[in-house]
């Protein structure tokens, strides 16, 4: 499945063969997320559609109060979306009811941009913002599990101290990788919440080992 920003969207065979393609007639701002009998597209005006991947059909339609920028997460019957003004949205996969949401802080300046919501397990969704934080949610009730600081602000200026987490966390084994602009690569143990180490560097892409 791919999606372009002037509203196309196409699904592809493994052999290259096009099996559908729809137009839906208004910008497209979030990569396509899918799992199983579920896609998932955000347009510019804040809605959310659920697709059936094999036709491309509108299953449901939701809104959210802005723009959302990286791809949803879909898993455990839930859909999660971050949206620019920091709040996060969990809806049913079915009906794309909204179940919960959780807002994080969002600086009067940042970098255009967002990081897309990491399941860490089947219970616990990770959520990166723009002031340097990570927060732990539980996927069923947008609880708040747990937060951390990842990046210290520094500099004079509002564009010194941008230190946004726009790359997606990276999850590998039982630990959490986190890189901010202007800030740090962060290495933390999930299981105790704990820095294991450090070091300062800068980036707004995502991570791999």
């Amino acid at each position: 499945l791919a999606a372009s920003r002037e509203g196309q969207l196409e699904a592809w065979s493994a052999n290259g063969q096009r099996l559908w393609q729809r137009d839906l007639k208004q910008p497209i701002t979030s990569g396509v997320a899918a799992a199983g009998t579920l896609a998932v597209v955000t347009t510019r005006s804040g809605q959310i559609l659920g697709l059936d991947p094999k036709t491309g059909t509108t299953r449901w339609t939701a809104q959210t109060s802005a723009t959302v920028l990286s791809p949803a997460l879909i898993g455990e019957d839930r859909v999660v979306v971050t949206a620019n003004d920091g709040s996060v949205t969990g809806l049913e996969q079915a009906t794309g009811k909204q179940v919960w949401s959780f807002s994080i802080p969002v600086p009067s300046l940042s970098v255009r941009g967002a990081a897309a919501p990491v399941l860490f397990d089947q219970n616990t969704v990770i959520i990166a913002g723009a002031t340097g934080r990570i927060y732990g949610l539980d996927l069923r009730t947008g609880i708040p599990r747990w937060e951390r600081r990842v990046a210290v602000s520094s500099g004079r200026t509002d564009v010194q101290r941008l230190i946004d987490i726009d790359g997606d966390p990276l999850v590998s084994g039982r630990q959490l990788y986190v890189v901010s602009y202007q800030g740090q690569i962060v290495a933390v143990d999930l299981d105790s919440q704990r820095v294991r180490w450090d070091a300062d560097t800068s980036s707004l892409r995502g991570l791999t080992t």
